[in-house]
């Protein structure tokens, strides 16, 4: 799956369920969220009798990042063959964890909210940006296209 189109189903997630925070969109989503000691693993979506939890490490720095990324896991590989052998997100692939990466930064960074915030970021670097938002450096990476239009174009439609 492309970033476009990891973007579209972040934003018909957006406007379908309209949630006001990524733990009401788990309620939602009859997600079951399990804190517990992952060690290194910050969260991995698991399947059990048909239910879905995501089990988060209780010492996640970005609980809600840690979240999001399972939820893409949720919307978009919840067929793969990896996630269907082990029925958890524990032995997806590289790209799968990316994807996830990327759903996690569009989820919890949507364009609207740039929009929203563009002169308390403007001509911040990344981890200022990252820092305002409360979202870990690699968010700020992906969502840089997203940001650099937003500011070009407010800035070209200032001049109007």
């Amino acid at each position: 799956m492309t970033s476009k189109e990891i973007k579209a189903k972040c934003e018909n997630i957006h406007h379908f369920y309209r949630p006001k925070d990524i733990y009401d969109l788990c309620s939602q989503l009859h997600l079951n969220i399990v804190e517990t000691d992952l060690g290194q693993v910050d969260s991995l979506l698991q399947q059990q009798n048909h239910l879905f939890f995501i089990h988060l490490n209780k010492n996640a720095e970005y609980k809600e990042t840690a979240i999001a990324r399972s939820i893409g896991h949720y919307h978009l590989h919840i067929y793969s063959s990896y996630f269907q052998l082990t029925n958890s997100s524990i032995s997806l692939s590289h790209i799968e964890n990316v994807q996830g990466d990327i759903f996690a930064s569009e989820l919890l960074l949507p364009d609207h909210r740039i929009y929203d915030n563009i002169e308390m970021i403007k001509g911040k670097n990344n981890n200022e940006i990252a820092i305002y938002f409360k979202l870990p450096l690699y968010t700020i990476h992906f969502k840089q296209e997203s940001i650099k239009n937003i500011i070009k174009n407010r800035s070209f439609f200032a001049f109007l």
